[in-house]
């Protein structure tokens, strides 16, 4: 599921037939749109938002980085900040998403707090193909799926 998940994410749904069952197959073959099929391997990559959606998740991160600066739990205020920078990409603040989720990761992963690390990636994947760094982008989608198979996502 993963390795569909990140391919389809970074758009490669050519590709993202490789790890697919025999019945998921015939999915992707379909005329569904390609968010169709996107949002069937990953739940959160393909679906459209709301600027009242956006608002909202923005204020529950807030709560959330609060919450964990309150309880001095640094790897949980990183997280938020990754989900600012992920939230960024979704609002199309690219360049300002990309910059704040790449910091927010290299210190989550020192924390060695890596639950994440393929969604955000996949997000970070988005935020590089649409700024044109598409060298940066294919790197980063063979980095995750070698990171999924030696320790699984």
């Amino acid at each position: 599921m993963t390795r569909r998940r990140i391919l389809g994410c970074s758009g490669d749904c050519e590709h993202m037939e490789v790890g697919l069952r025999p019945g998921e197959k015939a999915l992707a073959k379909t005329n569904a749109p390609a968010g169709v099929v996107k949002g069937w391997a990953n739940g959160t990559c393909g679906f459209q938002t709301t600027p009242c959606v956006i608002d909202e998740a923005d204020r529950q991160i807030g709560r959330f980085i609060s919450h964990a600066n309150t309880y001095a739990s640094q790897s949980h205020v990183t997280l938020g900040r990754c989900f600012r920078g992920h939230l960024a990409i979704s609002r199309g603040d690219y360049e300002n998403g990309l910059e704040l989720l790449q910091a927010s990761l290299t210190r989550l992963r020192a924390q060695r707090y890596e639950l994440l690390t393929t969604s955000f990636n996949m997000s970070l994947v988005q935020a590089l193909t649409v700024t044109g760094r598409f060298a940066d982008d294919i790197a980063l989608v063979g980095e995750t799926v070698r990171w999924v198979e030696e320790h699984g996502d």
